[in-house]
């Protein structure tokens, strides 16, 4: 079973540089806290892959997002996944629990109005990185939101 998932994961032998997305997309999505930690696992699982390149496919191509997804917190996935991982429920409401607002120092109702008007700027289908996202919000919101 253990080889099994390894070679799943790419991690008994790596995968050619032209498998990238493929490799995030068989594992779920990569753990991205941290930009060099999703960089290392990346390139401990294809090869010739550079911190660039992830950079690249985040950033230029925008092949990659990041989003809050996995365990509640930020995974790399490729972009056209991004709809199968919003309809699994994989962001789940934490956004309206009391303990999350406390944190983001929110109430309930400035959740609400911040999540209407990100959908609203993201309704076109654009993507946007979240400096991107805080500056079509505006404001107070937009500014905590591209912090």
């Amino acid at each position: 079973m253990v080889a099994r998932r390894l070679a799943r994961s790419s991690l008994d032998r790596r995968a050619p540089r032209g498998r990238l997305l493929d490799v995030v997309r068989e594992t779920c999505g990569v753990h991205a806290q941290l930009a060099s930690g999703a960089e290392l696992a990346i390139s401990a699982r294809v090869d010739d892959v550079t911190s660039g390149d992830v950079q690249d496919a985040l950033r230029q191509s925008r092949e990659l997002i990041k989003a809050s997804t996995v365990r509640g917190t930020l995974h790399l996935h490729p972009a056209d996944d991004f709809p199968l991982w919003k309809a699994i429920g994989a962001f789940g409401a934490r956004w309206r629990q009391q303990f999350w607002l406390d944190w983001q120092g929110l109430t309930l109702a400035e959740a609400e109005q911040l999540r209407e008007s990100v959908l609203g700027v993201l309704a076109d289908g654009e993507p946007r990185t979240r400096v991107e996202i805080g500056a079509a919000v505006g404001g107070r919101p937009g500014e905590h939101l591209a912090g």
